[in-house]
């Protein structure tokens, strides 16, 4: 891997890149070239949780000018089966369970990582016009020792500062596991259907309701979706696609996976 570097002063910044360090690494880079993604990695422990980062770099582009971009994620402890992955809903109104992907670790035939209970960060990438936007469409390919991973811009990229931010990934190559999440039937479409069927009286319901009081756990039970294991396979098609994690103590010990910025032409 060649690339040429050197420190130097963050020369030419607007105000909107005033809390940049003061010292960069510049990289001359043809758009084709990978570089360590995980690169002089920051465990930080604050009281909203452990979280890493990895220190901007500059990107000095042939044809694109230049790019800072840095990567940093925040700690997730997964408490239920589903807290491993994510809810969608199709566009037809079906919903879905779709697994968080896991390429830095061994997962079993559901996606899902071997070993539950680890200290995860999802993992977000942010890349952002060093003076100047580019009207370009960005992109960031991670590539693992088993995998290769698609980032595309999220919705929080359109936004007044022009920042780039990649924190939903698609893995070429593995297929789509996605289970349909079903619900039990509605048996009281409001809460005041719930109170008359209890035989509650109009007075009753109206100073139940003022009252502020917490609604009953069967009147909430059926807006939530059925257990996970009467899941079925969802038949939706595709790869595996959703947020990335990334377990804390691996990078601790250090993780060997390149980034690449093919939006950037040589």
């Amino acid at each position: 891997m060649s690339e040429h570097q050197e420190s130097f002063k963050g020369e030419g910044a607007d105000s909107s890149f005033h809390n940049l360090e003061p010292e960069y690494e510049r990289i001359y880079l043809d758009g084709t070239q990978p570089h360590p993604m995980f690169i002089n990695v920051q465990i930080e422990e604050t009281e909203q949780g452990v979280g890493f980062s990895v220190p901007k770099r500059i990107i000095n582009t042939p044809n694109n000018n230049k790019w800072i971009f840095d990567i940093y994620g925040g700690r997730k402890w997964f408490k239920e089966r589903d807290d491993y992955g994510n809810f969608r809903f199709t566009k037809s109104g079906d919903s879905l369970w779709i697994p968080h992907l896991y390429p830095f670790e061994e997962t079993d035939e559901h996606g899902l990582p071997i070993i539950y209970d680890r200290e995860r960060c999802a993992v977000t990438i942010r890349l952002q016009p060093f003076v100047t936007s580019d009207d370009i469409n960005t992109q960031v390919n991670i590539v693992t020792a088993n995998a290769t991973l698609l980032g595309q811009e999220a919705p929080e990229s359109y936004n007044p500062y022009f920042i780039r931010y990649f924190n939903e990934f698609t893995f070429v190559g593995k297929p789509l596991i996605s289970q349909s999440v079903t619900y039990p039937k509605i048996q009281w479409p409001t809460f005041a259907d719930y109170l008359r069927d209890k035989g509650i009286s109009k007075a009753e319901q109206a100073e139940y309701l003022m009252s502020q009081k917490a609604w009953p756990d069967e009147f909430l039970a059926q807006k939530q979706p059925e257990p996970w294991y009467v899941r079925k396979p969802s038949g939706f098609g595709g790869f595996a696609f959703g947020e990335m994690f990334v377990p804390i103590d691996d990078l601790r010990h250090g993780i060997n996976t390149d980034i690449l910025f093919p939006c950037f032409k040589p």
